[in-house]
């Protein structure tokens, strides 16, 4: 009978991946990477509130744009009472005043920093955007690992459990009963494992719902039919420039801080002014149109504006010493997730070379137990050998596609930490 049910176990190899269970909200609906990608970039977290601050810059620099045209205002109204030596005791009048067409270099620098606001926001729309899917390909990536380490782990479960009967089988009853004790604890030990692995999956697919904008509570599971290679991240991404992304933020933020200081220089010089405006009917005010063009220069204000200068100057050499600082760490969060791959991988042909092993083993230790030479004990807990490994290099494999996750989260929007 063992010797059956052993070469059937082989025969399947390791288990298939289960179909979707039903939860207390009934069957759990499979999503698959596409769907989460364009559900993601469509309602997800992170995306809306990145557009939001992109539209809000667009109004902002055409705000400044419209500062150049000029506003017209009309003033009309009426005298009464004894106001003339004439005797009239009345009189009319009108005022149609253009607003400033020029007053001083304030709107120039308002636009150029308006134009740098607007470049930021689009800047910080496309890290929220590539970070945030950089996020969902790694939560779906680690599910797609705990769901294959879970199935192996399950496997190893099953095995333990028929050391269990085998172990009923010894014809002595006390060693039979001290064989039970051992594999009931084996499968104990393996059950915990088992659970762990579940407690991780759901929290990999809560945090999967948060980042779709779906309550916490939404039926969700990964598809475990998914190709991999379809959905890593590309090979390539961001290896030419390793420190654009942030060193594009950091100089902007730069370039803005260098426009506040040029404009808080200027409002030292000289400051050109120039209005227009139309002037009808009333005692003391002439008719007829107007052009004003002078210059209004500053004389003292209890040194305001050097201060302003000197704050505005330390913000710059601050601006300058974060694009070289973020630059630098950058360099180093790459070289640390490139190393902690390299690790991961070494590992990873390890367990490979290691899983090969036990397999060898295995299929001599079938033709032994064949021969009668071992019995259905050893050849099982081989079996449950070979389902631990291959569940630990399930997870290894997850580790390797996390590392490459957060290289591209890192790419996409400069931080170190992508979890």
């Amino acid at each position: 009978m063992w010797h059956a049910l052993l070469t059937l176990s082989l025969a399947t190899g390791p288990p298939q991946p289960a179909a979707p269970i039903g939860g207390a909200g009934g069957a759990i609906e499979v999503w698959s990477f596409e769907r989460c990608l364009d559900h993601l970039l469509k309602q997800g977290v992170g995306t809306q509130e990145a557009q939001l601050r992109v539209r809000q810059a667009r109004l902002g620099l055409e705000d400044a744009r419209r500062a150049f045209l000029p506003v017209a205002s009309a003033t009309s109204g009426v005298y009464a009472g004894d106001l003339s030596e004439d005797g009239r005791s009345a009189d009319f009048y009108l005022s149609l005043r253009v607003a400033p067409i020029l007053d001083g270099y304030q709107k120039f620098f308002a636009r150029q920093m308006a134009d740098l606001g607007l470049q930021l926001s689009q800047l910080d729309a496309e890290r929220a955007r590539g970070l945030v899917v950089a996020q969902m390909r790694g939560t779906y990536l680690r599910l797609l690992a705990l769901t294959q380490a879970q199935e192996h782990l399950a496997g190893a479960v099953d095995h333990q459990r028929r050391l269990v009967e085998i172990a009923a089988a010894e014809a002595d009853p006390d060693l039979a009963a001290v064989r039970q004790l051992e594999a009931k604890a084996a499968v104990q030990r393996e059950q915990m494992g088992l659970r762990e692995l579940a407690s991780r999956k759901a929290e990999e697919e809560l945090r999967l719902r948060l980042l779709l904008g779906l309550p916490p509570e939404a039926p969700l599971a990964v598809d475990p039919e998914t190709r991999v290679s379809e959905i890593l991240p590309p090979a390539g991404a961001g290896a030419s420039d390793p420190v654009t992304a942030t060193a594009s933020r950091a100089s902007l933020n730069l370039q803005i801080a260098r426009r506040r200081l040029q404009a808080a220089r200027f409002e030292s010089y000289p400051q050109p002014l120039l209005r227009m405006g139309l002037n009808q009917g009333g005692l003391e005010i002439k008719s007829g149109a107007y052009v004003f063009a002078g210059i209004s220069l500053p004389l003292f204000d209890w040194g305001q504006r050097k201060r302003e200068r000197a704050r505005l100057a330390l913000e710059v050499q601050a601006r300058e010493q974060e694009v070289e600082q973020e630059a630098l760490r950058r360099r180093g969060e790459l070289a640390r997730l490139e190393l902690a791959r390299q690790s991961l991988e070494q590992r990873g042909q390890d367990l490979l070379e290691g899983i090969d092993l036990i397999a060898m083993r295995l299929r001599a230790e079938v033709g032994l137990y064949q021969a009668g030479r071992i019995g259905a004990s050893e050849l099982t807990r081989t079996q449950v050998e070979l389902a631990r490994e291959r569940a630990e290099h399930a997870l290894n494999r997850g580790g390797i596609w996390a590392a490459m996750c957060q290289r591209e989260a890192l790419q996409a929007a400069g931080e170190a930490d992508a979890e």
